[in-house]
């Protein structure tokens, strides 16, 4: 095998034989597992690489937009909800989303290779319109902008990383910290909103 993504054809079956068959295509082909009892919505749509791991209770949603597309060696935790919709969602090869992780592909996310994303991790590129007072912000539509997390990058539990932001290659984004805008490469972050507090590789004064 050259390690390159297998896509699967869509099916016109049950999804539970389409995710069967998923499973069964990637394990003989890639090497990859995709435990009983994941929940993969339009299989047809997904691209695994090989040796992936898609652990129970992960959810991965690519029935809107351009898909899930998965690099070889990713992990996908328990829990853990990659949806697709209308951008796409790509991550690298190594990369391991823990559990209960959230990626929302609204606004499309690409993440790099080797990345570690920690438990309970937000990362949404989209959110709400909410300027005009005089109605209901749930009426009031989206704004949507692509997140680029690059290679090497270690997103703390429970960060939040928004809409439109850029995280450069070697950062650490702090537990519970909320991204708000780009970050320099090999920066740690941390606090709400995030700031940079370290350099990797840099001693302290």
């Amino acid at each position: 095998m050259d390690g390159s993504p297998l896509p699967v054809r869509s099916f016109s079956a049950p999804s539970v034989l389409a995710e069967l068959w998923f499973s069964l295509v990637h394990r003989l082909r890639g090497g990859s597992r995709v435990s009983p009892g994941s929940d993969l919505k339009q299989p047809g749509r997904i691209t695994l690489g090989a040796r992936c791991k898609i652990h129970r209770g992960a959810q991965i949603d690519a029935s809107v937009g351009t898909g899930v597309q998965f690099a070889e060696r990713v992990s996908i935790g328990r829990g853990a909800m990659i949806q697709g919709s209308r951008g796409g969602v790509a991550i690298g090869a190594g990369t391991e989303v823990n559990n209960y992780a959230v990626i929302n592909g609204a606004g499309g996310v690409t993440i790099g290779a080797d990345c570690l994303v920690g438990p309970h991790a937000c990362i949404v590129s989209y959110g709400h319109e909410y300027r005009d007072r005089e109605r209901p912000i749930r009426t009031q539509g989206y704004r949507y902008a692509p997140i680029v997390i690059e290679d090497d990058v270690w997103i703390g539990a429970h960060a939040v990383v928004l809409a439109g932001v850029r995280v450069g290659r070697g950062a650490v984004l702090g537990a519970g910290s909320v991204v708000t805008r780009d970050v320099e490469p090999y920066t740690v972050v941390a606090g709400v909103p995030a700031r940079a507090i370290a350099r990797r590789g840099e001693r302290a004064a």
